[in-house]
């Protein structure tokens, strides 16, 4: 379990190597950075008659990990020589070119889940203004981070209601940040799918840094309930240089605050570059097309 934060490990080693380079070390510093260590493997040991251990649980035995380090780079740093200078300035570097990209993807996700909250709130608002039973909410969707300890806890207790004072029903979420479509300007583009389904609008984001693109969809009503089992439909975007983009999704959607929204990860793909929208149904038989419509993305 403690494998899990490995940098953690490879920072002590250097340090305690600069350490005995720089022949700087002292019993008592030494002596508590080992009392911390076994903090770390006592916080872990704790959890061996439990039936599962959650992501979560590593934090008590990283956090002494990282006093234990203090301990050590408060020797590395105290008195250097040519050796010592060249591993303490290593470990720095190690250590910031990890936390810059870890505190901005986190960070980023905070945010995501702020503004998921409010939605979540204004609906348990006017639920309960409206003297409603039940208020159905999204669960949350948490962007991915560097590794998945700092991840929400997927327990979603009884508690909650007893504190909104209202029943409420948590639906999953999907896989794309849903208040992207409650918080941005959409590109409205009533494309058909079939009959009288079609969509109404997309989002595209970037996330993680701009380095992954999503696109969320909004649609009428819930393709599901208009498509039989044979049926299923496809989306594609054609850009200025011709380019295909395949953006298929699932005929069922998710259904937030009245509204019908579904989402992928693409990649590629540039709003300011999309001419058109190709979408439809087709024979999950067959493979043949059975509807297909095109629509010019007009912005």
């Amino acid at each position: 379990a403690m494998g899990a934060y490995w940098q953690v490990y490879i920072a002590f080693i250097i340090l305690l190597i600069s350490v005995v380079l720089s022949r700087n070390s002292s019993s008592k510093l030494m002596f508590g950075s080992f009392l911390f260590i076994l903090g770390a493997i006592a916080a872990n040991v704790a959890f061996l008659a439990s039936p599962a251990m959650p992501s979560r649980a590593l934090n008590g035995a990283l956090c002494f990990m990282i006093l234990s380090i203090s301990f050590v780079a408060h020797s590395a740093f105290t008195k250097f020589n040519k050796a010592s200078i060249y591993l303490s300035v290593t470990t720095y570097a190690m250590a910031f070119l990890y936390f810059i990209p870890s505190y901005i993807l986190y960070y980023s996700s905070i945010k995501s889940i702020s503004k998921q909250t409010e939605i979540r709130e204004e609906i348990i608002d006017r639920a309960k203004h409206n003297k409603q039973d039940q208020a159905i909410i999204p669960d949350y969707y948490f962007p991915p981070v560097l590794h998945a300890g700092p991840s929400l806890d997927t327990f979603n207790s009884e508690a909650m209601s007893r504190y909104y004072g209202i029943d409420l029903k948590i639906t999953a979420p999907g896989f794309f940040d849903y208040s992207r479509a409650f918080n941005f300007k959409p590109l409205n583009i009533n494309a058909k799918i079939c009959n009288n389904v079609y969509i109404k609008s997309l989002w595209i984001y970037k996330q993680q840094m701009d380095i992954k693109t999503f696109v969320i969809f909004e649609f009428n009503k819930n393709p599901a309930d208009s498509l039989d089992e044979k049926t299923a439909m496809f989306i594609s975007f054609k850009t200025k240089d011709g380019k295909i983009i395949n953006a298929d999704v699932d005929k069922k959607t998710f259904q937030i605050d009245g509204r019908w929204l579904s989402g992928r990860a693409i990649n590629d793909i540039d709003s300011n570059e999309l001419e058109s929208i190709t979408s439809g149904t087709w024979d999950v038989r067959t493979g043949a097309r059975t509807n297909e419509n095109i629509t010019e993305i007009i912005k």
